[in-house]
């Protein structure tokens, strides 16, 4: 099962008003738990990674200047349209980078915020405190 903590959900919501009419790419920390006795992924975090860039078609970042501490699990990025629908880049970036993508469009809501795969599938997800 995939969960979000709240304050990532604000943090996404937040990121992706904030960049608008620019798109917006960020890195997902979390964490493997256990929830009621189901492998679970619990998302904590977002990072702004290094020599990000931005467009209001594009975003990229320079992964080899990481630091090897940072543990991702995924992408965030942000859409200034109304289409939540991924690109194949994006999807090629979700399943080079841990595989979970979430994905926001205007208005930037938590209604607004879809997660797939690196294959494009929607992932069901829970937001939790």
């Amino acid at each position: 099962m995939l969960l979000l903590k709240r304050s990532l959900v604000e943090t996404c919501m937040a990121a992706g008003a904030a960049a608008d009419p620019n798109e917006f790419l960020g890195l997902l920390e979390g964490e493997r738990t256990k929830i009621d006795g189901a492998d679970s992924l619990l998302l904590t975090r977002l990072i702004v990674p290094p020599g990000l860039s931005v467009d209001g078609w594009s975003a990229g970042y320079l992964p080899w200047m990481l630091p090897p501490s940072v543990s991702e699990w995924g992408t965030f990025h942000s859409h200034p349209t109304s289409s939540a629908r991924p690109s194949r880049a994006d999807i090629a970036l979700a399943s080079k980078e841990g595989g979970v993508h979430l994905l926001i469009c205007r208005p930037y809501t938590a209604g607004k915020l879809i997660a797939y795969g690196g294959n494009g599938g929607h992932i069901q997800f829970k937001i939790v405190p």
